[in-house]
């Protein structure tokens, strides 16, 4: 039976050690890239894909998906390289020293803080259409305390929540194009956009296609199940899935998100453009446009935004931990102590306040946050940082 791919994404950002999951296989992996991947960035692409079209969209996304595949392989080479694989941070520190771990562990809590703040942004607008009339400000906090919740109900409870959102999420997507793909108009969805829009969207197709935060541990892990399994020892010729593994569990894990994104895109675009009033909120919009499974969208929604929120949040956790043991190994030992005795709440309130707050003072920031953590964050830290690092290997 296959590991879920939310327990996996539990130890992938350290919340579960290692030790305690058995060796991962090539469809274990599979399954954490694919979870990891589907999430609230599927909500924008429909929104943004229609300034381009769909042909230009799917063509986009599949250019992007090819180069995340060569970036992922990057990056598990210089993890195999890495005397500390597991994380980015310790990545960058076997590779170019201390200064390598500080930039990286920058870069990766500013664009966890830019994720918090969209899907708290998101999170609030979906709390509104639920329960009506209620201030911005409120909403944004009722979604930050509600997704935080159901994290503190004891590691054996969050993983039912956590599967039960997953399969939420499945379901209401099985939903949604069981019902709306019959009916989509080939015609609407084969008409061309704007080429000149390109640089707005591609950012929001780019972050859609992020899941190389889990490479390192999917790296360590299908060698270790290697290792114990004797397939690297087995005699006679290896099938090129043998003898790639990371390689097969990007493409498989990642390839089934794209399928889902450009199914869920037809199924939007394919209707009547005077459906998708102009300036509605993203989610209100699609219901609109899937008026006869509208529910469904806001479930999809909402299970999407939580799975990515609660993987952010993990992960934006035990970033501010390590950097909270960094400052204590450097001070006294009344400095360590106090920090070990406080670092897990000062953590949570430093990664839960500022995303709350902005998202308050700027209500709409669901896209301009997504674009942000696209150019400021993905970008760098996932398809730049990794082939310069392999150069850098290399020499």
């Amino acid at each position: 039976m296959s590991m879920d791919p939310l327990q996996s994404s539990l130890i992938a950002e350290g919340s579960l050690a290692p030790k305690e999951a058995r060796p991962m296989g090539v469809m274990d992996a599979a399954l954490l890239i694919a979870g990891n991947m589907v999430g609230a960035g599927m909500l924008a692409l429909p929104e943004s894909s229609r300034a381009v079209g769909f042909p230009i969209t799917v063509a986009c996304l599949l250019g992007i998906w090819a180069f995340s595949q060569a970036s992922a392989l990057a990056i598990a080479k210089v993890a195999e390289a890495s005397e500390k694989s597991g994380s980015f941070g310790a990545i960058a520190k076997g590779q170019m020293g201390p200064l390598g771990s500080v930039l990286v562990s920058g870069v990766n809590l500013g664009l966890n803080y830019m994720l918090l703040v969209a899907y708290t942004s998101q999170g609030a607008k979906l709390l509104h259409d639920a329960l009506g009339g209620q201030q911005e400000a409120l909403l944004c906090s009722a979604f930050a305390v509600f997704a935080t919740s159901f994290t503190m109900a004891g590691s054996r409870i969050f993983e039912g929540i956590s599967r039960a959102a997953m399969a939420t999420l499945l379901l209401s997507f099985a939903s949604i194009v069981t019902e709306k793909m019959p009916q989509v108009d080939h015609s609407l969805i084969m008409s061309s956009g704007a080429t000149e829009s390109l640089g707005s969207v591609l950012p929001i197709f780019l972050v859609s296609m992020v899941f190389h935060n889990c490479v390192p541990v999917i790296a360590a892990q299908l060698r270790r199940g290697r290792a114990e399994g004797g397939s690297e020892l087995r005699p006679g010729p290896q099938s090129w899935m043998e003898r790639n593994p990371v390689a097969t569990a990007s493409m498989v894990g990642s390839g089934i998100p794209l399928v889902m994104y450009i199914l869920y895109d037809a199924c939007i675009l394919g209707v009547e453009q005077e459906q998708l009033v102009e300036g509605m909120d993203v989610v209100m919009s699609q219901s609109a446009a899937l008026s006869s499974v509208g529910s469904a969208v806001w479930m999809f929604s909402m299970a999407a935004l939580l799975t990515s929120f609660w993987g952010t949040m993990m992960s934006q956790v035990e970033e501010l931990k390590e950097v909270f043991r960094t400052a204590a190994e450097s001070s006294g030992n009344w400095v360590r102590q106090a920090s070990g005795e406080a670092e897990s709440v000062a953590a949570h309130v430093l990664c839960l306040v500022p995303p709350t707050v902005i998202s308050t003072c700027y209500p709409d920031a669901f896209f301009d946050a997504l674009r942000s953590a696209a150019i400021f964050g993905d970008l760098s830290l996932y398809f730049i940082l990794p082939m310069g690092l392999l150069m850098f290997l290399r020499k």
